[in-house]
């Protein structure tokens, strides 16, 4: 920073300097302040392309180095599948895709990028799911890891989910694969960032991870077992009542507890979901409890009013045979 400064600050020196940081590391640029006063005077925020705009960066930079790129692919087959489905086509999303049309024309000795390459790379499904498997090889022995990272942030019905560190953790866990938050974030998710795979939000605070594409999400559910994705169901069922008990204060129902019966030895929950969970089944066996005494007592209540009935009927047949008897005495 120190020597950042002084070239700027030196008289002979006519030079001038240009930084392109991620929106996510952008505060950092805070530790400067104290040398450049002037660090956030000029900023540019590079938001999603349009249309147009996605066109010219793929085609204007190649012509450059004397690379053509055929504009109706661009056009026609390749914008239309990354164009999100809020609007806008996502910077790094078009590089990754266009690097791999771009590796593939080298290959051949083209200097010319078209269907050719589309087409062989596996459309922009095949592009990002190669991608996605050059950046998981990188994990080495710890490729099972990052899988059941990735799995994490993928829904049973195979969609992207936005989550927090500690659900993503209680979600591996329960798949079997222990890790801390710590480690997950540190070893994990930043790499998982840094390559595009998963963009980070700030929500309340708290960073919350989700898919770059829907595209990753079907590559993803593929890896996705009937077994996980049973457990996944579970896992779940309990986010949307943990979310309703927080309103509401409505606990599990019994149904809901017997769904997740089978898998309770898997789960591995964040304390509070723990807390529920135990909850709702204390309160469900004092609800059974309360149910049995009721109908004890209901059973009680029968058996006395039939044991009275014959009762009565007996005593009467006893009060009759004792006159009978007594009118046999008298007439003899």
């Amino acid at each position: 920073i120190a020597e950042l400064a002084a070239c700027l600050t030196a008289a002979r020196l006519d030079v001038k300097f240009l930084f392109a940081i991620r929106s996510d590391y952008f505060a950092l640029l805070a530790e400067f302040e104290d040398a450049l006063p002037q660090i956030f005077t000029h900023q540019i925020h590079l938001e999603r392309l349009t249309e147009a705009q996605a066109v010219e960066a793929v085609i204007k930079p190649a012509e450059r180095l004397g690379i053509q790129v055929d504009e109706p692919m661009v056009q026609i087959k390749l914008l239309p599948e990354l164009l999100a489905k809020d609007g806008g086509i996502e910077p790094p999303l078009l590089q990754i895709v266009c690097d791999a049309l771009y590796q593939h024309a080298q290959n051949d000795g083209r200097s010319v990028v078209d269907m050719r390459d589309y087409e062989a790379v596996g459309d922009v499904t095949g592009a990002l799911g190669n991608y996605l498997h050059e950046k998981l090889r990188q994990f080495g022995t710890h490729q099972a890891t990052a899988r059941a990272a990735l799995k994490a942030l993928v829904t049973a019905e195979g969609t992207k989910r936005a989550s927090f560190v500690p659900e993503l953790c209680s979600r591996i866990s329960s798949a079997g694969q222990r890790i801390t938050e710590e480690e997950l974030r540190r070893d994990y998710l930043e790499k998982f960032v840094r390559d595009r795979l998963v963009r980070v939000d700030e929500v309340e605070g708290a960073a919350r991870y989700e898919l770059s594409h829907d595209y990753l999400a079907r590559h993803i559910e593929a890896w996705i077992e009937e077994s996980e994705r049973e457990l996944t169901k579970a896992l779940e069922l309990i986010d949307r009542a943990y979310e309703t008990y927080q309103a509401t204060r409505v606990l599990l129902e019994r149904s809901a507890l017997q769904a997740l019966k089978p898998f309770e030895t898997q789960l591995a929950l964040p304390p509070e979901k723990q807390t529920f969970l135990d909850r709702s089944k204390t309160e469900t066996r004092k609800q059974r409890r309360g149910l049995w005494l009721k109908v004890a007592a209901a059973l009680m209540a029968v058996a006395l009013v039939v044991g009275g009935g014959f009762g009565y009927q007996a005593y009467q047949q006893y009060q009759e045979a004792l006159k009978q008897r007594k009118e046999a005495l008298r007439q003899k």
